[in-house]
């Protein structure tokens, strides 16, 4: 009898490692964060069908590289490519960003999204109005529950705190997995 159900847990088990047992969950592969050039989405902002994530890094910021290992993710790529327009600013003292119709040098630019470090993420809505901002590193969990919270449209109206209590907020850390 114990060998029977020791038999029939190993195969339980071994059907779940391979999904063999039905597992809905496929892993994400191949997938890259398709980065617009930020010019090419401003023209967007009055009338764009999905948010748009902006990604502020700097070159020799360990911070920002250990960023890039989450954006390397496949679920984390597929998941920015199917709900947000992704754009990247990289923020070198010498080079000068280009926003809107001016050109801000570097002091200016951080300025103007009054920027304490890097990395930093602002979503705007679909029309262009900032909703919501984040600074400093963050790690897998948090990085997907905030991509969640920002593309469902919970942004003002249900307070993180409560959302961060339900079951959609409740994301897995498995890697190509969403």
């Amino acid at each position: 009898m114990t060998r029977r159900f020791l038999l029939a847990a190993v195969l339980i088990t071994l059907a779940g490692l391979t999904g063999w047992g039905g597992c809905s969950k496929q892993p994400l592969e191949g997938h890259t964060v398709n980065w617009l050039p930020w010019d090419s989405i401003q023209p967007f902002f009055p009338t764009y069908e999905r948010p748009i994530f902006l990604y502020i890094s700097q070159a020799r910021c360990p911070h920002c590289d250990s960023m890039e290992i989450i954006f390397n993710r496949p679920e984390i790529a597929w998941y920015l490519n199917e709900h947000f327009a992704s754009t990247e600013i990289n923020v070198d003292a010498d080079m000068p960003v280009q926003i809107m119709d001016t050109t801000l040098p570097y002091r200016a630019f951080w300025q103007y999204f009054g920027l304490k470090g890097v990395p930093a993420y602002y979503f705007f809505d679909t029309t262009g109005n900032p909703i919501g901002i984040l600074q400093g590193q963050t790690q897998v969990r948090e990085f997907k529950q905030l991509l969640t919270y920002v593309s469902a449209r919970h942004f003002g109206r249900i307070p993180w705190t409560e959302w961060a209590k339900t079951e959609e907020a409740q994301v897995d850390t498995l890697i190509g997995f969403w």
